[in-house]
């Protein structure tokens, strides 16, 4: 199993980018909590229509502190800094439940040469890093029944939504649903080999999201959010029941120390938008699907940022939206960090 311990980060002691620990990965499925159809298999099929980088850029930041709300959905500031643009297809190749970043010398998805981000460099045969995720968790504000239970896809549970700590799952669904449910995904890389990276004099070219998704019943055109989270959270490890110490939930991002999220909204509160993550409609089962280009100049410049992504559905999103199921770090299709670089 993966426990966050307080304030660890799996990934952040390791030394250098060749000699990263390799860690151990225990799925844990709770058949109150999966998707439907056995998406835990080995079916990685891939999509390179959503899975070609367009151009968005932005920082991260935020402070601690702030109250905490019922539900609120306000969404956060967008940063951006220019319209970056690349050809490369991020597709990622990397399959089963592997916590080692991954290298590679030239990328197969790789046809033309890809177009720098941070500062206009370009290199005819960009390398790959592909970075494990060390965290994960899915938070639901307010409840159902009156705001006192938790009937949430499959899951009925006797507390809040709001209440809850979801960070040890196989996967889960967003759907946006009447009563102020409106689900959000994050999801926190490992800090070192981005460290290592940039220690080596390696020029970050473009980066983004591989995620799993799973169950398709989505509408044309979806489009999910996503922003830089700007605070510290703990991944917790239960599976949809009520959040405790060394968990965090919709209210709190360390429920032990009573630490709010900033905003009062989850970690979407005191985030910064970054990029959108297009879902296709009629998508495999268990397919890689890519989000448009991550700027990861403020984790750069300050490693300590690096407080992971948040995935949700943008503003005015109608109730009653049907998203796709999005497998966790627990299952065989991972999230990945996936990284194009050159030497400056």
């Amino acid at each position: 199993m993966k426990f966050l311990g307080l304030g660890f980060d799996a990934g952040r002691g390791a030394t250098a980018l060749t000699s990263l620990v390799l860690l151990c990965g225990c799925p844990m499925d709770n058949p109150e909590f999966h998707d439907t159809q056995g998406s835990t298999g080995a079916d990685a099929s891939t999509s390179a229509a959503s899975a070609d980088a367009t151009s968005a850029a932005g920082s991260g930041g935020g402070s601690d502190g702030g109250t905490t709300s019922g539900g609120a959905s306000s969404e956060p500031a967008t940063s951006s800094s220019g319209d970056p643009s690349t050809t490369a297809d991020l597709t990622s190749t990397t399959s089963g439940n592997s916590s080692d970043a991954t290298t590679s010398t030239t990328d197969p998805n790789t046809t033309d040469a890809t177009t720098g981000t941070t500062g206009g460099v370009s290199c005819d045969a960009p390398e790959v890093l592909q970075i494990p995720a060390a965290a994960d968790a899915f938070f639901i504000p307010n409840g159902t029944e009156g705001g006192l239970t938790c009937v949430y896809d499959i899951l009925s549970a006797d507390n809040p939504c709001k209440k809850l700590n979801f960070g040890m799952l196989d996967g889960l669904r967003l759907l946006r649903l009447d009563g102020g449910i409106d689900p959000m995904y994050a999801v926190r890389f490992q800090h070192q080999p981005l460290v290592d990276l940039t220690d080596m004099g390696m020029k970050v070219l473009d980066a983004a999201l591989i995620v799993s998704v799973y169950d398709e019943i989505v509408v044309e055109g979806m489009k999910l959010k996503v922003a830089m989270i700007g605070e510290e959270w703990l991944e917790g490890n239960k599976p949809g029941t009520l959040a405790g110490d060394g968990d965090s939930s919709y209210l709190f991002r360390n429920v032990m120390a009573a630490a709010p999220w900033s905003g009062g909204d989850g970690p979407r509160g005191g985030s910064k938008e970054v990029a959108t993550l297009p879902i296709p409609v009629g998508y495999a089962q268990n397919e890689k699907v890519a989000s448009t280009n991550i700027d990861l100049t403020p984790w750069i410049n300050d490693p300590n940022a690096n407080n992971g992504l948040v995935v949700y559905f943008p503003a005015g999103t109608p109730v009653d939206t049907v998203g796709p199921g999005i497998k966790t770090r627990e299952s065989a299709n991972p999230p990945v960090l996936k990284i194009h670089y050159c030497s400056q």
